[in-house]
């Protein structure tokens, strides 16, 4: 669930109050003091699972090194109030920034001491070339990280679409792939699909094989 603000409570917000008990949900915001972040996630009822991420995809926006200071020490901040709450403070990145050719180092981002899981929005880019890659490749480098820093990890958007030249059951064996490759990691947290039909027109919603293969 990506909020824009805090609400005051978690009730306050129509999607969130619908999430049946026991259920788990990862919430993300972008403004709010570390106090009314608290006083939000304290007010979830208590048997759901909860995930919680200040500003989820901070790349494009802290692009300097002042601002990726300041992002980073916003968690000195931000990961107390979320524990304190008994969620988890859960850094959001983009898997294109574990790449080389990204420019980009992923650690600019990441405060040590102030994060419990790492996540990663990560879309399987082979698609626009026309095929796909094996699940270990994709998730190699999520998987690196995490043993880097020795944090639980999760995907917090995974997609991929259909691309020109393969076949609907192909996405299909892909996905379940993915889905057992992860599950079966000893730090692996979850996963969700981005199931939309993205700006661009790419399409990556699930169709019936997919979404049946999305849960082995």
């Amino acid at each position: 669930m990506f909020l824009g603000g805090t609400p005051s409570a978690w009730s306050r917000n129509a999607v969130l109050a619908t999430i049946p008990a026991g259920g788990t949900v990862a919430v993300s915001f972008r403004s709010g003091t570390p106090a009314q972040v608290t006083k939000f996630l304290s007010s979830r009822p208590k048997t759901l699972k909860c995930f919680a991420t200040y500003f989820h995809e901070p790349e494009d926006n802290f692009t300097t090194a002042a601002k990726k200071a300041a992002y980073r020490a916003s968690w000195h901040a931000y990961g107390p109030a979320i524990r304190k709450t008994g969620c988890k403070p859960t850094l959001i990145l983009m898997k294109w920034s574990l790449n080389a050719n990204s420019g980009r180092h992923w650690h600019d981002w990441y405060s040590k001491g102030d994060v419990d899981v790492l996540a990663f929005d990560a879309y399987n880019t082979r698609a626009k070339v026309g095929g796909y890659g094996t699940p270990s490749q994709y998730l190699a480098p999520i998987i690196a990280a995490s043993a880097e820093t020795g944090l639980p990890w999760a995907l917090t958007e995974l997609a991929s679409d259909i691309p020109r030249g393969t076949r609907s059951t192909d996405r299909a064996a892909w996905t379940h792939g993915v889905a057992v490759a992860a599950a079966a990691q000893p730090r692996f947290q979850f996963a969700t699909w981005w199931d939309v039909l993205s700006n661009s027109g790419r399409d990556y919603r699930l169709d019936s094989a997919a979404a049946l293969a999305w849960h082995p």
